[in-house]
């Protein structure tokens, strides 16, 4: 996540390296890091942790449970965390186990209607001009806010720890429940909106 292009969050970054690269190709110094989100414990989402602990010491890790590497602000449904200093972004964690019980997606939403810009590896979304910007988060983001494995952009992630009707609240309870204009971050590409 991006605001005013001068701070970011880095969201599942398996490959610290890589979305290290990314962060200074934007022009965003080590300091403008201000932390990790991590969705969920697999390796493909929480696997750069331990890199990103390393490279930037210090810098909260938050995540559904202890289960996720290297976390150390524990997140459960319903958790409120804001980001950013100059530039507040208000994080509200969703709890939304099936694909592993700690699965957690987080809704951003930024009241000053600042830029807010996401990539997820294939290319940029911005929200619209002048209007709140909204995102929830399913899993690996680059630069941005979150979902976990929940919701990918051609289905639901598999049930490594849940059931049919643990995924059905989570999508239809939870997830169908935030604003329509909310931007879905899927996790493993691209985004859409709620209506």
């Amino acid at each position: 996540m991006r605001i005013g292009q001068s701070q970011a969050v880095f969201v599942d970054p398996f490959d610290v390296a890589s979305v290290h690269k990314v962060a200074h190709d934007l022009g965003l110094s080590n300091d403008a890091i201000v932390g990790c989100i991590a969705t969920h414990k697999h390796f493909d989402h929480a696997g750069g942790n331990e890199a990103f602990a390393k490279t930037f010491p210090g810098r909260p890790i938050w995540g559904g449970s202890e289960d996720v590497s290297k976390v150390s602000h524990i997140v459960k449904h319903g958790d409120k965390f804001t980001l950013f200093d100059h530039a507040p972004v208000h994080v509200t964690a969703y709890a939304t186990p099936c694909h592993t019980r700690e699965s957690t997606c987080f809704f951003v939403e930024d009241e000053r209607s600042e830029e807010v810009l996401a990539s997820t590896g294939h290319g940029f979304k911005e929200g619209p001009e002048g209007e709140k910007k909204r995102g929830v988060f399913t899993g690996y983001v680059i630069l941005t806010l979150t979902v976990s494995d929940t919701l990918f952009i051609a289905g639901c992630g598999r049930f490594f720890e849940g059931d049919a009707h643990d995924m059905h609240h989570a999508l239809n309870e939870v997830l169908a429940a935030l604003p329509s204009d909310t931007i879905v971050y899927c996790g493993h590409g691209m985004y859409y909106t709620l209506t």
